[in-house]
């Protein structure tokens, strides 16, 4: 599940380059998709580097 962690955390971090163009230029909703594309890179990071996954039992 690594792979999907760093999928969201960059998907996060376009989500904020697109916020702050969208609040730049006075768009709306700039600040609704930084704050979007914060908690997906947040949560993009913490699957990445915290979360450990289960051995599984076989």
């Amino acid at each position: 599940m690594k792979v999907g962690s760093y999928v969201v955390a960059v998907v996060g971090i376009l989500a904020i380059i697109a916020g702050i163009v969208l609040k730049v230029t006075g768009q709306a909703h700039g600040l609704t998709t930084l704050g979007a594309g914060a908690v997906l890179l947040i949560l993009g990071l913490v699957g990445a580097f915290v979360l450990k996954p289960k051995a599984q039992e076989s």
